[in-house]
């Protein structure tokens, strides 16, 4: 963490939901101060409305909203640790038994008959990249996209439904 709100909310190893809203309010009430307007989710997180532009607004001034926008919201998350402290508050919420979620899958298509035993988060991994497009680190530390082979094709059913509930 690089804030003392932050520090102070992981002193204990805990983040209560009300350590959460407190984090969440401050940073969304940073945004408002600097004139974003801004809606909280029921699930957590938050959005921001581009106010004053219209879908025949130039580019350029579209652009330079989202940039103001970008910069806003990372000066604010940033200001309360938002980022850190939100990853792993819903984390703990959604995993609070630190499943391994690419192996509970791997162990889903096995337990379904859809691939042989042995099959792992390992083999699962490298099935899923075929699907994507991934970033690599070049040499240089820039980075580059790598499309996967079957890049833009739908999942595998069982694959599709074993990342939807693993434990099925």
């Amino acid at each position: 963490m690089t804030t003392e709100t932050g520090r102070k909310i992981l002193e204990d190893d805990v983040i209560s939901a009300t350590e959460y809203q407190q984090v969440e309010d401050a940073s969304v009430q940073c945004m408002r101060d600097q004139g974003l307007v801004v809606k909280v989710e029921d699930e957590g997180g938050f959005t921001t409305e581009l106010v004053g532009l219209t879908e025949h607004s130039p580019q350029e001034e579209l652009d330079a909203m989202n940039a103001q926008i970008d910069a806003v919201q990372r000066e604010c998350r940033a200001k309360f640790d938002m980022g850190p402290i939100s990853l792993l508050y819903w984390e703990l919420r959604r995993n609070p038994e630190n499943v391994d979620f690419n192996q509970a899958i791997a162990d889903c298509m096995v337990r379904g008959g859809h691939r042989d035993e042995g099959y792992d988060k390992e083999a699962y991994s490298q099935e899923l990249a075929r699907y994507a497009i991934t970033l690599k680190a070049a040499d240089d530390g820039t980075e580059y996209e790598v499309e996967g082979d079957l890049s833009g094709q739908e999942l595998p059913p069982e694959m599709a439904a074993c990342q939807q509930d693993p434990h099925d």
